[in-house]
């Protein structure tokens, strides 16, 4: 692992339009650990009891000197850098490496937004030399197993894992945008090959929202509740209704150890207030308490899923990004940069002495976690260079992953 001056926090975002694009956007952890900046806040809702450091419009030091920043490192796609990539990729890592790939095709001949057929291309990203480029080692998995829109894409005990079907954003598109029924593989780096995983027991949502602990993957169907997949046995097995009160998010949960149990962490935008808590207790894998940490960003950001990322000791952020038009009175605007918007917070686990309790039954309620708010930053990417032209689908935007490496 590198040290911490050396490492990064990286966020893949992905523009579609006539030519969907991939780009990867890079920040150090050091200066992000130090920033203390409230800009923009105005955009951002908050509960009046949770925490905030510093005054609001406030502009650290770092930020000042512009070391604070967020920088695009690396892309593909557009006209003239590979017209080909796909849109609504999936995104992990492996081997310190982003890994990008599946998705669906573009149609550049009929120039409407994407065809039926998926990709089964992957792209990584390698931070030692920002290299963004098609895998081509043949240690190394060059494409995936299958072709399929949004594929979730994981490392566990150096293995990759790919799991695949219909994510709700590609499925509210068009029932043609996806290859029906969910399959699930792992790349076998000593075979060479992709070894078949059972498939989901609900094939087709397999996974909204997820979370990886305890050697174990957690996925939240659209309608069918969740499941786990215990990856050291490779057995699913469906959990309590009351689990899916943790994954009312989409994305990536996130799992903080709290003595033998875990407080998970994800964002649902305003239609779970923001951020939201929950209480996770191993011996039962049931929740026993949740809690509102009520951050939400504006509507339109709504249309982005929010990536968050554990920055380690209880610091966490998350991201989304929003499009912007440079001129909104005309008929039919392109885009022409997004923003990004940036939350970082420090999450306290409450002593259990500090607990309360509903009265009517034993759980924990509302108060096991202090929040305070350490920086809000909002970075703006220019994607004018893009050339991307309105079609009959629109442009949009939205960040895919977000990772410290």
């Amino acid at each position: 692992m590198r040290e911490m001056g050396d490492r990064s926090v990286y966020v893949c975002h992905q523009t579609s339009g006539n030519y969907p694009t991939c780009e990867i956007l890079e920040i150090n952890l050091r200066q992000l650990l130090a920033c203390r900046c409230r800009c923009r806040h105005g955009d951002i809702e908050m509960d009046t009891n949770i925490k905030i450091d510093g005054d609001d419009e406030f502009r650290c030091s770092s930020c000042e000197l512009n070391k604070t920043e967020m920088r695009r490192v690396a892309w593909r796609g557009g006209p003239d850098n590979n017209p080909n990539v796909a849109g609504f990729m999936g995104c992990g890592v492996y081997n310190s490496r982003i890994i990008v790939g599946g998705g669906l095709l573009p149609d550049l001949k009929e120039k409407s937004s994407f065809k039926t057929e998926c990709s089964d291309a992957l792209y990584e990203f390698r931070p030692i030399n920002r290299r963004f480029c098609k895998r081509k080692k043949q240690k190394q998995p060059l494409t995936l197993p299958s072709r399929r829109g949004q594929p979730l894409l994981f490392e566990w005990r150096d293995r990759l894992y790919a799991l695949y079907g219909a994510p709700r954003s590609i499925y509210s598109l068009s029932q043609n945008y996806f290859v029906k029924g969910a399959a699930f593989d792992f790349y076998d780096a000593k075979l060479k090959t992709w070894i078949p995983l059972p498939r989901p027991p609900k094939p087709d949502y397999p996974h909204k929202s997820y979370a990886i602990f305890d050697d174990k993957l957690y996925v939240q169907s659209c309608h069918t509740g969740v499941f786990c997949f215990d990856l050291v046995t490779n057995q699913w097995s469906q959990q309590p209704i009351s689990l899916a009160e943790a994954f009312v998010c989409e994305g990536k949960i996130i799992a903080l150890p709290f003595g033998s149990d875990y407080v998970l962490i994800g964002y649902g935008g305003y239609a779970t207030g923001g951020l939201f808590a929950t209480y996770f207790s191993r011996a039962t894998a049931t929740i026993l308490g949740s809690q509102h940490l009520r951050i939400t960003l504006p509507l339109n950001c709504e249309a982005s899923p929010c990536h968050l990322v554990d920055l380690g000791d209880g610091n966490i952020c998350f991201f989304a990004s929003i499009q912007r038009d440079s001129n909104s009175n005309s008929p039919s605007p392109s885009p022409s940069y997004y923003d990004i918007y940036m939350v970082k917070f420090k999450v306290e686990i409450l002593p259990r002495h500090h607990w309360s309790y509903d009265d009517v039954v034993d759980d924990v309620s509302n108060q096991f976690l202090r929040i305070t708010v350490l920086a809000t930053r909002i970075f703006q990417f220019d994607i004018h260079h893009f050339n991307l032209t309105n079609n009959p689908t629109g442009v949009f935007g939205h960040t895919i992953g977000c990772f410290v490496l």
